[in-house]
Parts: C-alpha cells; structure tokens; sequence
C-alpha cells in the first residue's frame, strides 16, 4: 500500500478516535486492539520482531501486580533491546521505539494515561517509530496549555494523539523527517 494511502486511512482512523473520545470520553477496544494488533504485524513485518513481540508482553504483563509487571517490563525491554541490537544489528530508532512502548505502557499502569490511549500510541510507535510519539506528546504539550488557559480540568487526548501524528504525516511527506 502506498505511504500516502497508508497513512490517510490511519488519519482516518484517528479522526474516529478522537471524536468518540472528545463525545463520550470512551474509545471502544473494537477501534484501538486493531491498530495496535496491526502495528505488531507492521514492525514484525519490517524485521523489528522483537519490538511486536515486547507490545504482546506488555499485554500479558497488565494482569499481574503493579510492582511485578513494571519490573518485568524493563526485563523484558532489556532482553528485547539487547537482541534487537545485539543480534539483529538494527539501528538506535528500533531500540528507541521499544523504549517508547514501555514508557507508553508504564503511563498507563500509573494511571497518567488512558487504556485507549495507551494502545493508539502503541500501535503508531510499533508503525512508525518514535518520532510519532514524540510528535504526540508535543502536540498534548500545546493543546494542554490552551485547556490549561480555559481552565479546563480534562482533556480528551486522543485529540493531541491524532493532531500529532497528522503533523508528523505532513512533516513526512514533506521530506523533514
């Protein structure tokens, strides 16, 4: 699938997210386990396995104890890290990206981020790599400061996720990245 295409449907995508969030303040598993499924098929696709095999961990680790599933977490980006460096020979930003989904994920076991939430980024670092978290997380920044400005106590942010992730789109295909 073309990268233009590819990446329209996944704006798509967060258009829908982001409304239902912003309306009912709930995204249904029905819309974000497949994104983050097809981001596990995606970097499993493109030779980073190991980073798809440490977002089904991360699944399996939320059951368990708090204090036991975050040290297993960073077990298990160690061993993912260290294999994904060490033996497949890929670069800082396939590391950087399983760095990114435990630091996604411990958000969510602290509670600082929603379950919706935790899985829509997961599923776009584990297809497009860091930057698009880090693309993310700006746009929350600015849009936090315009709530904070309102006085706003809540905020949706499946919004900043999706006007992040469009930036990055943008920035992309414009040949800044």
């Amino acid at each position: 699938m073309p990268a233009t295409l590819h990446d329209a449907l996944v704006t798509v995508w967060l258009g829908v997210c982001a409304y239902l969030d912003i309306k009912t303040r709930k995204v249904p598993n029905v819309l974000t386990l497949p994104g983050l499924i097809y981001g596990v098929l995606v970097a499993s696709l493109q030779g980073n396995w190991p980073a798809g095999v440490l977002a089904v961990v991360l699944v399996f680790l939320s059951d368990l104890p708090k204090q036991l599933a975050s040290f297993l977490s960073i077990v298990a980006l160690g061993i993912a890290a260290a294999f994904t460096w060490l033996k497949l020979g890929m670069g800082m930003e396939a590391v950087l990206a399983q760095c990114m989904l435990v630091v996604i994920w411990q958000m969510w076991l602290r509670e600082l981020t929603g379950g919706a939430d935790a899985k829509i980024l997961m599923g776009l670092v584990l297809i497009y790599g860091s930057g698009i978290f880090l693309a993310a997380t700006f746009a929350g920044g600015v849009i936090g400061l315009f709530a904070l400005a309102r006085k706003q106590k809540m905020l949706p942010y499946v919004l900043p996720i999706a006007v992040g992730s469009v930036a990055f789109f943008i920035m992309k295909h414009a040949g800044l990245l």
